[in-house]
């Protein structure tokens, strides 16, 4: 009986623990979005605040419980204002969409600078750790290469609508 209680108990707690099961990066160094998948990522983080909170920047900060670390450039963003954190930063994460199974953000507008000052920069081939509530997700960044291009895209429209013309024309 003890056994099927601790069992059972084990699986309640299971079932609410936090699971990364992938992290993309999506547009380039200089403007990134990161996009997280897994499960238990609700509820969204409460934040500390905005992460550089003079001016008119954004970008907002959530403690330990939503942040990305940088390990190969040695910074991270979204990890805190507060000294308990025991971190902070000062690009924050912006445009956050955040479901139970899916986190889509960016970095906030302070990363423009830092990333022209070559400060503060996400660039491929860098180690990262990702943090969700007490999930940790670690890789490689390798950004995922935009879909097919949008100029042969629209030049291949632009010859569709030519020949079409071209055919009613002869007809």
């Amino acid at each position: 009986m003890v056994r099927l209680i601790v069992s059972l108990l084990f699986m309640v707690a299971s079932l609410g623990a936090t699971t990364i099961t992938s992290v993309t990066f999506e547009g380039g160094p200089s403007d990134p979005t990161i996009l997280v998948t897994g499960t238990g990522f609700l509820p969204l983080p409460a934040t500390d605040g905005k992460a550089y909170p003079s001016g008119t920047y954004s970008g907002y900060d959530y403690g330990r419980e939503l942040y990305l670390y940088d390990i190969s450039a040695v910074w991270d963003a979204g990890c805190g204002t507060s000294v308990a954190t025991g971190c902070h930063d000062f690009i924050g994460f912006d445009h956050l969409l955040y479901t139970d199974t899916t986190i889509s953000m960016t970095y906030g507008s302070e990363y423009t600078p830092y990333f022209n000052a070559n400060i503060f920069k996400l660039s491929a081939g860098d180690q990262y750790l990702l943090h969700v509530h007490d999930a940790t997700y670690g890789g490689t960044v390798s950004f995922v290469p935009e879909p097919a291009s949008w100029t042969m895209l629209a030049g291949a429209l632009g010859l569709a609508l030519i020949a079409a013309k071209l055919r009613a024309a002869s007809v």
